[in-house]
């Protein structure tokens, strides 16, 4: 079992930042309950996901992945936000009426 929590982490969508995502990606989805297997298969669809909505841009985009888990034996839900990071913090959540939309949203249990 695992205490509620909430991590956000801040990142440019390149390649080295992908990799720490996809790990770090992996230990969250294990802390839900996931098998080694199911933790990797869901930090590379987490991140293949995240690269996908990036592509073709100037550069790297900006994004913040958000972890929740609300109740100790409930799922981790993991949010995905891009746009300016200015407008949000990792630390705090966009205002529903002005912070960038959702890109990417998952729900990872072991039920």
């Amino acid at each position: 079992m695992v205490d509620p929590f909430r991590f956000a982490i801040a990142l440019t969508a390149d390649a080295e930042s992908l990799d720490l995502l996809r790990e770090l990606s992996g230990q969250v989805a294990r802390a839900a309950g996931l098998d080694d297997g199911g933790a990797r298969r869901a930090g590379t669809e987490l991140v293949d996901a995240i690269a996908q909505r990036t592509r073709g841009g100037a550069g790297p985009a900006p994004v913040v992945v958000s972890f929740e888990r609300r109740e100790p034996d409930g799922p981790v839900d993991v949010e995905v936000t891009g746009g300016a990071l200015g407008s949000a913090g990792p630390d705090e959540r966009p205002a529903a009426s002005t912070g960038p939309a959702a890109e990417v949203r998952r729900s990872w249990s072991a039920r």
